[in-house]
């Protein structure tokens, strides 16, 4: 699930239109939205251990400029800019009991360890809005985003039942993202009743 809100400024310039004579729409927009995205990497060593590594979106958001073709009530566009991200990642790992070299057993060892760290990337996409009035329209688009990648380094010290020190294990990993959003906007006329900003 993914769902918020979104605020932004968009102005109309029926001079420049070459293809319709509603013309070009600029504009600037920002956006928050909580997520319930997750993603599951599950790896098992060849000695047994298993390491599991659950990483989670629960906010983003977005600064973007938008540039568009409006006909009459129909605006399409593209937009792109800054994208932002908290993303907390949950490492767990278990190994079963073995015995070193010079026989001396050792117990199974186990643990928990989490990471939380916010992500600055970008974004790009397109999308589609309709004005049902004239101050309420419908919209969808795309975006994809990337955010990077995400390095974590857990130490035998940070999470094991039993502490072996040297050993530690370095994940890595590309945060990205396909949306296709649906919403509704609705638009304020500032300067009175003769429109200035698209009526789409």
């Amino acid at each position: 699930m993914i769902g918020g809100a979104n605020v932004g400024y968009n102005y109309q310039i029926p001079a420049w239109s070459w293809f319709s004579s509603s013309g070009v729409v600029i504009g600037l927009e920002g956006s928050v939205d909580g997520t319930s995205l997750t993603n599951t990497a599950a790896f098992t060593f060849p000695s047994g251990t298993s390491l599991t590594a659950r990483t989670r979106a629960e906010i983003q958001g977005s600064i973007r400029g938008r540039l568009g073709i409006a006909w009459d009530r129909l605006f399409i566009y593209g937009t792109g800019g800054v994208a932002f991200g908290g993303f907390k990642t949950d490492f767990n790992i278990f190994g079963p009991a073995f015995v070193s070299p010079a026989g001396v057993p050792f117990g199974a060892f186990g643990g928990t360890s989490n990471f939380s760290t916010t992500r600055v990337g970008w974004t790009v996409g397109g999308g589609i809005q309709y004005a049902i009035t004239n101050n309420w329209s419908v919209r969808a688009d795309y975006r994809f985003t990337d955010w990077g990648r995400i390095n974590n380094t857990l130490f035998s010290g940070d999470t094991f039942a039993v502490a072996f020190p040297g050993i530690a294990f370095v994940g890595n990993r590309r945060i990205q993202q396909n949306k296709v959003q649906v919403g509704f906007d609705y638009k304020f006329d500032l300067y009175g009743p003769t429109p200035v900003v698209a009526k789409y």
